[in-house]
């Protein structure tokens, strides 16, 4: 189905630098406040290193979704899919471009679920967003401002460098943690500029009073917004990122128990690993031994 927006601005691969011997390209650039409505032939990946969006987008079956977006979401726009952004604030966005026979190499990845979101077959009552948690954020952002270094300086065996570091961030974002989260039903700005908030550092203290005054409204009003746009109170939110960063440091760091709580804002160890086991059935030191190839030391528990 062809997209007929009024006003559609169209890119070519051109339009990009990109080439058939180089399939994969990518920038990094702060977004203005309204980005129109525009297509492309190619496929683009966006990564949001910072700042929040509401995002239209408009798939090649004729589905229209609309979702706020804040730093750590990673979604794709697949060729001819037609896209704005509107509401912008402090928008730094890193937008990688695929050639379809990028994709098409690596096609034993679509059993990978993040994988196949990104670049499966659309599903028009699917999610559209997978996001990052902080500590996942902080490595992401330094491989792809290495693959921008190279795109924008050119060194001898850039071409190489990029398409190896692209596919390292794809791989790993899509094997992400808990990595599905419902698309931010709220084109309320005060409850994705909390949400920025709660993102930037999930360990912090937050009182439910000062969320809302971030947002501008009262708790109540401030909270039913807020379940309406995530599904789940702002306290359960911030429980389930800092679950998420738990996750992250146990499966790829020796740190234990009692350092993770400190890291992640628990105020004991015994209370993460309670919640940690009523989230996902099981405690953290088995998630750990599961999910990583190598014994660790005991943690303690």
């Amino acid at each position: 189905m062809e997209n007929n927006k009024v006003g559609l601005s169209f890119f070519s691969t051109a339009d990009v630098h990109m080439h058939d011997k180089l399939p994969v390209w990518i920038e990094k650039s702060v977004q203005w406040q309204h980005v129109d409505f525009h297509t492309h032939e190619f496929i683009e990946v966006a990564f949001v290193a910072g700042g929040s969006t509401l995002l239209e987008h408009h798939d090649l079956y004729g589905n229209v979704r609309h979702t706020g977006l804040v730093q750590g979401d990673l979604f794709s726009v697949q060729g001819h899919e037609g896209h704005s952004y509107t509401n912008g604030e402090n928008l730094i966005l890193y937008n990688i471009y695929l050639l379809p026979k990028f994709v098409a190499a690596y096609r034993q990845l679509l059993t990978v679920n993040g994988w196949k979101l990104l670049f499966g077959e659309r599903n028009a009552n699917g999610k559209l967003v997978i996001h990052l948690s902080a500590a996942e954020r902080e490595r992401s952002i330094a491989i792809l401002d290495q693959a921008v270094y190279e795109s924008r300086t050119q060194p001898p065996g850039f071409e190489v460098m990029i398409t190896s570091l692209i596919l390292n961030f794809l791989v790993e974002a899509c094997r992400s943690v808990d990595m599905e989260r419902q698309n931010l039903l709220s084109n309320d700005m005060g409850i994705l500029r909390s949400i920025r908030a709660i993102e930037d550092d999930p360990a912090r203290s937050f009182q439910l009073k000062d969320l809302a005054a971030m947002a501008r409204m009262s708790v109540s009003t401030y909270t039913r917004k807020f379940r309406a746009a995530t599904g789940l109170s702002p306290m359960d939110y911030i429980c389930k990122l800092r679950l998420q960063q738990v996750c992250y440091y146990l499966m790829t760091s020796d740190k234990n128990i009692g350092e993770i709580a400190q890291l992640c804002g628990f105020c004991t160890p015994n209370y993460l690993i309670k919640l940690f086991r009523r989230q996902f059935g099981k405690t953290p030191l088995e998630y750990r031994r599961q999910r990583t190839r190598f014994p660790r030391p005991y943690d303690g528990e």
